[in-house]
């Protein structure tokens, strides 16, 4: 889902509270979860061109074990550059405090539990987005909404549909 609301919309919506951090490109790529994971994201060649011309100009938002929210698709995409300009490029990055959805593994049926997280990211994301991100287009013109649905219909997306875990797991 890739869309956006107005800012006063999203500044109505409780997003969990996050700390700002200044992070490179290249500290992201490292940390744990993604290193485990960005295989299961497919590479977007033609945000990954605006990335190499243009380096990376909004922000992330990352889950307190730095695996992005939004943001996935560009660091996958930056993951393949080889650029110095790109991966030392130090971006801003809002980390959640704390593992905001996790109430929701108490829910005991499973298929309904996992789409009821899916879809309060999605929600979130969406709100932080509308209310963060700081430049609509790349330097090119392109709509960063373009990439975002481009992104989506590509195929190979297995981050999105990861087996469930219980809480404590």
């Amino acid at each position: 889902m890739s869309h956006r609301v107005n800012k006063k919309t999203a500044e109505l919506v409780a997003i969990p509270p996050t700390t700002w951090y200044v992070r490179t490109v290249s500290w992201l790529l490292e940390q744990e979860e993604f290193v485990k994971n960005y295989n299961q994201i497919p590479v977007n060649l033609s945000l990954f061109e605006s990335l190499e011309r243009d380096g990376m100009i909004n922000p992330i938002l990352v889950m307190p074990n730095w695996y992005p929210i939004a943001g996935s698709q560009r660091l996958r995409a930056c993951r393949e550059s080889k650029k110095l300009k790109l991966l030392n490029q130090e971006i801003r990055v809002a980390r959640f405090d704390r593992e905001w959805w996790n109430g929701f593994y108490l829910w005991p049926e499973i298929e309904f539990r996992d789409k009821a997280i899916q879809v309060f990211f999605q929600c979130i994301e969406t709100a932080w987005k509308s209310e963060h991100y700081i430049a609509d287009k790349d330097r090119a013109g392109k709509e960063m909404l373009e990439f975002e649905k481009e992104g989506d219909a590509l195929p190979g997306w297995l981050a999105r549909d990861k087996p469930s875990k219980q809480l404590g797991d």
